[in-house]
């Protein structure tokens, strides 16, 4: 698993950030490790790549979310499992509401100059948010969910974005870009492992897009990613073209198709779930 930072970022942050031993479980064949999930925001897991199509390790991931899925959850990993996973998960109990198809995407190293926004105006600044920044950051945040999958999750869960974003700004995990000090772009870095760093909620406001400034802000973080040694890595929407663009032109390349899924373990009515 050590060899894809990024497909296990989100389980590789449960060591580096010391979390309890029981948010973080073990699948095991014999005394192998095969794979690994942990409980932090959502359900995520690292699996033994070479192992995906097995029916004892889809068997087990499917017991796991079974066993440590709240009554209405996020579980996320990459899509050849997952996909293998739904059906005995299903029979289990757990269901799919919604399942969300991206790409997982990594950069190692600075990218080129000619593909870092050289276009954008010298007034542009990227910096770390501040407490100051909450009311425009979860509004921005908001809208990015309407665009992205038609509804706004942060009103639906306005005090829980509230404290999200909070810890992030503490922790000098959210940033804003400006132009002649005014918000245009906001980034977060919400996970790290020991490997690779996990960039998110990457947003620019309508009237600022097409000026470079998402691609100077995004070199800088991977950038910064860089100096710290670490992979730069995110998720893209399939759908999200013109993101598919943007970080293919700063050097990130895909490393596997991801899913993510609201799970329930309430009837549920609608079948297929909701893809997009």
């Amino acid at each position: 698993m050590a060899a894809s930072p990024a497909a296990h970022v989100h389980v590789g942050s449960a060591l580096l950030e010391r979390t309890r031993p029981r948010d973080l479980w073990l699948l095991l064949d014999g005394a192998a490790v095969i794979g690994a999930l942990y409980r932090g925001r959502g359900l995520a897991m690292a699996v033994d790549e070479r192992r995906v199509d097995e029916l004892p390790l889809i068997d087990a991931v499917a017991g796991a979310i079974r066993r440590l899925a709240s009554a209405q959850d996020v579980v996320y990993g990459p899509e050849r499992l997952l996909r293998r996973a739904i059906e005995p998960s299903r029979l289990r109990g757990v269901s799919p509401l919604e399942i969300r198809r991206q790409a997982l995407m990594s950069a190692w190293g600075p990218p080129s100059p000619a593909a870092t926004g050289a276009r954008a105006s010298r007034a542009f600044v990227l910096r770390p948010s501040s407490r100051s920044d909450l009311s425009w950051l979860l509004e921005a945040h908001g809208a990015m969910c309407r665009e992205d999958l038609g509804v706004d999750q942060v009103s639906r869960n306005s005090d829980g974005y509230a404290r999200y974003f909070a810890e992030l700004i503490a922790a000098g995990r959210s940033f804003i870009g400006t132009v002649d000090g005014r918000p245009v772009f906001k980034a977060e870095t919400p996970v790290e492992s020991l490997q690779a760093r996990l960039i998110e909620g990457v947003y620019t406001i309508p009237t600022a897009r097409r000026q470079g400034y998402a691609s100077a802000a995004m070199a800088e973080i991977g950038r910064s990613a860089g100096r710290d040694a670490k992979q730069a890595c995110l998720y893209v929407h399939r759908r999200n073209a013109a993101a598919l663009r943007l970080y293919r032109r700063l050097g990130y390349r895909e490393i596997c198709s991801w899913l993510t899924m609201l799970t329930s373990r309430q009837t549920v009515a609608r079948w297929p779930p909701a893809e997009y």
